[in-house]
């Protein structure tokens, strides 16, 4: 009967222990979901930072591209006005700007701002601005 005893004492042990290893399971296993799941929100976060800066690079590339468009249809026009006769005048007309900035340039010099406060005033460099002045002035 003892050994009845001891062997049920050994068998309730036993049913013990894996109880408790099997409880250390699930919870080392719910640390590594709550582990993967941190991770998961941080790579979310990462990725909408990046698309983020992604669409600003594309917005500041799309507007030099418009910028650049502008300028090139500049050097285009001075050409063509370099084959034009001297003498022959046109009436002045008004300008139109597909790039609001360039515009902006245009009309701030006139107003007399100098090329170093106008670079300064829109957040641009001064060769950019002298650039743009020096097309206009050659039309």
């Amino acid at each position: 009967m003892i050994v009845g005893i001891v062997l049920i004492l050994i068998a309730f042990m036993s049913i013990i222990q894996s109880g408790a290893r099997i409880n250390e399971r699930r919870q080392s296993e719910e640390f590594a979901i709550r582990a993967i799941n941190a991770s998961m929100t941080e790579a979310d976060q990462a990725i909408d930072e990046l698309n983020k800066l992604a669409r600003n690079i594309f917005d500041e590339i799309e507007e030099k591209h418009q910028e650049l468009l502008f300028l090139y249809s500049m050097l285009e026009s001075h050409k063509k006005d370099d084959t034009v006769s001297e003498h022959k005048e046109s009436p002045p007309k008004k300008e139109t700007y597909k790039n609001p900035k360039l515009g902006k340039i245009r009309s701030l010099f006139d107003q007399g701002m100098s090329e170093d406060e106008i670079a300064k005033t829109l957040g641009i460099g001064q060769g950019e601005v002298k650039l743009i002045l020096s097309l206009g002035r050659e039309r």
